[in-house]
């Protein structure tokens, strides 16, 4: 049996999975190879087409469609370039043009591995966002003591600069969702408004993300346990209490964070109120170890083959800071996403797009995890997140190779 003959179950397989389809980001960052590869195969068709001298009709009578007007729009498609071939279609088409199956096949594959290379690529950044996340939470978590009573370091944070934190917030169906400032969320711990009894020790558990449905009754929580000062995940086993706790949350979340820095981080203002904080290691697109980042000093001090830099405070001459809202996709393959959307005809505030203009208009986006340029190249990676005067060193400061933007995201 030759290829041209291989049962249907085979050739399905020649396409993308319905999660790839879905994801907008996925398509972003493949779109230029995706582009490409189907003006290839438009003018193969076209050339093949022309060779054997049929009509798009004929093609497609050829292929078996029923409905020939349906069949001469999709081969249309096809020769413009605006659709791949996938599946049992990719047999088909290539017997009605007398042509050679591998050389039509060649191009669906060529499209499949570039959208599943940007799949690598989106799930890289995600885990480097949620890694940098992770890292502000634990850093909330060794200090949750000193954060959640009254004392000397809770009264020198009463005086320094609010801070929007990244990895804390609540997302609640149809009611809303955004992320928590670090005084509001002291002031909520010590109020009893984000604290629940933790059921591992009976002690306190201090919530630090909350989210789910009041109507499904799906939810999700994390917090953090005063007695043993880790982070936890789980649910609450009474969903009536849990729709509770959520409903009362939409009602004193109310504008948490809105007047809160964007420019400075976490541990930035707890180095600042006296507590010791780790550093911030940066790398290159390749992996390649770049400076590190100083939070208790604000200095970034390069690898030993650049030059020293002194504060990092501000940013840098020639830079905007844009700090705009970001919301989520009001439905996911064409069904409402329980617990992060509200209303599902917009969805709901997710939190902010923190960007740095160039004098070149282009925007700079920082991520909690990476930072890319304004070809959305990722062009630096994080282990923590890191204040915006760092990102605007690694744009006007750091090497042309950086500067520029690698073209590979590889670590």
């Amino acid at each position: 049996m030759n290829t041209q003959d291989k049962c249907s179950d085979s050739w399905g397989r020649i396409q993308p999975d319905r999660r790839a389809i879905r994801d907008a980001e996925v398509h972003r960052l493949a779109g230029p190879r995706v582009r490409q590869i189907r003006k290839e195969l438009a003018a193969w068709i076209a050339r093949a087409r022309s060779e054997a001298g049929l009509s798009r009709r004929e093609v497609v009578a050829r292929m078996g469609y029923q409905k020939l007007e349906r069949g001469v729009s999709r081969l249309a498609l096809w020769e413009r370039g605006d659709e791949a071939v996938w599946g049992d279609r990719i047999p088909a088409l290539a017997r009605a043009l007398e042509a050679p199956v591998e050389g039509l096949a060649a191009f669906s594959k060529q499209e499949l591995a570039a959208l599943k290379a940007a799949e690598v690529v989106v799930a890289k950044r995600a885990n480097a966002n949620a890694a940098a996340n992770e890292s502000e939470q634990i850093l909330l978590a060794r200090f949750a003591s000193e954060l959640s009573e009254p004392g000397p370091v809770a009264e020198r944070l009463r005086c320094l600069p609010d801070v929007l934190l990244r990895s804390s917030g609540w997302s609640v169906s149809l009611l809303g969702g955004g992320h928590f400032s670090l005084n509001f969320l002291m002031r909520a711990w010590r109020r009893g408004y984000l604290a629940v009894t933790c059921d591992c020790c009976g002690g306190t558990l201090l919530l630090t993300w909350v989210a789910g449905s009041p109507f499904s009754g799906r939810h999700r929580m994390r917090g953090i346990c005063r007695t043993t000062c880790r982070v936890r995940t789980f649910t609450f086993p009474d969903p009536a209490e849990a729709s509770k706790l959520l409903s009362f949350t939409t009602q004193i979340t109310r504008g948490a964070g809105r007047n809160a820095r964007h420019d400075i981080t976490l541990a930035e203002v707890l180095s600042r109120a006296g507590l010791d904080v780790p550093v911030v290691r940066i790398r290159d697109s390749e992996g390649v170890p770049l400076a590190i980042f100083d939070p208790s000093s604000g200095v970034i001090m390069p690898s030993t083959d650049r030059p020293a830099v002194g504060d990092s405070g501000g940013v840098a001459i020639g830079l905007d800071l844009r700090v705009t809202p970001r919301r989520g996709p009001a439905r996911d393959g064409g069904r409402p996403v329980i617990g992060s959307l509200a209303p599902l005809s917009f969805g709901a505030r997710l939190g902010v797009s923190i960007e740095l203009v160039d004098r070149d208009g282009g925007a700079w986006i920082l991520h909690p995890g990476y930072l890319e340029d304004p070809e959305r190249k990722v062009v630096a990676w994080f282990d923590a997140p890191v204040p915006v005067a760092v990102a605007s060193w690694l744009v006007t400061q750091a090497p042309t190779s950086v500067a520029e933007g690698c073209a590979s995201d590889s670590r």
